[in-house]
């Protein structure tokens, strides 16, 4: 598969934005067709028309935030440019990833007081050196004009990586390990958060930040990602 990514050069007023080649754009799906109101995983249909409908699980077992979106499935052909964004300092993709955020969560967007990324424990940080979810976080406030609130979770604990873990080991590895700065609590009191993030795996992460954030007084918690798995 082709890697290469092309930079595009607009106006002086025009950041540049980098694209992807033709081969890698068209290996893209972006999630357009019908999915479920509450986490956006997307169901195995044909008609986009259909709206308003929850998966058996979120009607058996509600998550704490209100809507999620993402942009496009996390998939084999996706994963290489979100792999290299997260852990190969590809971090010149952030505009463009920002651009397809604004594009797939427009509506939620609209009613949004602050966007949150999702927080790296310091130790995490400093051995990466950026926080993805906040590169992508301040890409989309620039282009919507919402602000962002980047320190408005912070990961109390320090845990081990999701990647290798069960939806049960995930949802115990983080729970309880998020909570909103005291110096925040007071901005992030009755307002409508949409907190980023690069992939919705099992929502075992997302829904502990949203936890974390209704516990301080958000009015609403939405959630949008780069991308999204279509089963654990």
């Amino acid at each position: 598969m082709c890697r290469d990514v092309v930079e595009e050069i607009g106006s002086q007023n025009t950041a540049i934005t980098p694209s992807l080649c033709a081969f890698c754009w068209g290996g893209l799906t972006f999630l357009s067709q019908a999915c479920c109101d509450r986490c956006g995983i997307p169901f195995e249909v044909t008609n986009n028309s259909l709206k308003d409908l929850t998966c058996l699980t979120c009607l058996k077992d509600a998550p704490p935030f209100s809507q999620a979106k993402s942009a496009l499935l996390y998939d084999d052909h996706s994963k290489h440019l979100i792999l290299r964004f997260k852990h190969g300092d590809a971090i010149h993709m952030a505009p463009t990833f920002g651009a397809w955020l604004n594009r797939a969560g427009s509506e939620m967007i609209q009613e949004t007081d602050y966007f949150v990324p999702v927080p790296l424990h310091w130790r995490r940080l400093l051995k990466r050196q950026y926080n993805q979810a906040a590169l992508l976080t301040n890409a989309l406030s620039q282009q919507s004009g919402i602000p962002s609130l980047l320190e408005g979770l912070e990961r109390i604990e320090h845990t081990p990586t999701q990647g290798y873990l069960t939806k049960e080991e995930r949802h115990k590895n983080v729970s309880g390990k998020f909570a909103v700065p005291a110096k925040n609590i007071d901005i992030v009191n009755k307002k409508v958060i949409t907190l980023i993030d690069d992939v919705y795996t099992s929502g075992a992460t997302v829904k502990a930040c949203a936890m974390a954030l209704k516990r301080a007084g958000a009015a609403k918690v939405n959630v949008l990602t780069l991308a999204r798995v279509a089963r654990l």
